[in-house]
């Protein structure tokens, strides 16, 4: 079966507790375990460099996509498999989502909300067919669920839509869901 590629967005920080740490490597390892490949922001930092070191080291091949202006700032981690520089944060995006199968969202600030509602909205638009996991651990989303929620009910987002996102509060819930949609290539719009 040919790997699943699963774009990661979540912080290029590593938040403020070491949970979200070591949720990242819990993550990583077990992404290697199932032999998925990594679609991610390129960068070593964070969340995301955590996960992309972590499936590196178990075995994964690891992608990355960075824009010229942010590996001035931030290096990229040395033991990709690839590392495209692109020339914007929305050619960036673009990348990323062309060479999903599979998107994961992890806890993290603007740019991961940016990715989210980019991917979320093309759903929804039925622009493409790609599963959207939220992992939705140690309640770090909750507000936006709730503001997803609220949402439904003042008129403005209809249940099917907020549907799109498939909601997991543990790594091992998403992991899954990734081998669900492998082994269900036809995931379906509805």
């Amino acid at each position: 079966m040919k790997p699943i590629k699963i774009c990661l967005f979540c912080g290029s920080r590593s938040g403020s507790n070491y949970q979200w740490s070591s949720m990242a490597d819990e993550l990583g390892k077990k992404i290697g375990n199932i032999n998925g490949e990594v679609v991610y922001g390129g960068g070593r930092w964070g969340l995301m460099g955590d996960i992309a070191e972590a499936s590196i080291k178990s075995g994964s091949k690891v992608t990355g996509v960075i824009t010229h202006d942010l590996l001035k700032i931030e290096s990229s981690s040395e033991n990709l498999d690839k590392l495209f520089t692109v020339d914007s944060m929305t050619e960036r995006k673009s990348k990323m989502i062309e060479m999903a199968d599979i998107f994961l969202v992890l806890p993290g600030g603007i740019g991961t909300l940016d990715e989210l509602f980019d991917v979320w909205t093309t759903r929804q638009l039925k622009q493409h067919k790609k599963p959207i996991i939220l992992l939705n651990y140690d309640n770090y989303f909750e507000h936006l669920i709730s503001f997803a929620k609220k949402a439904v009910a003042e008129g403005f987002m209809t249940n099917k839509h907020k549907d799109l996102l498939k909601i997991v509060k543990t790594v091992d819930e998403a992991i899954f869901e990734i081998l669900e949609h492998q082994n269900n290539k036809s995931y379906k719009l509805e």
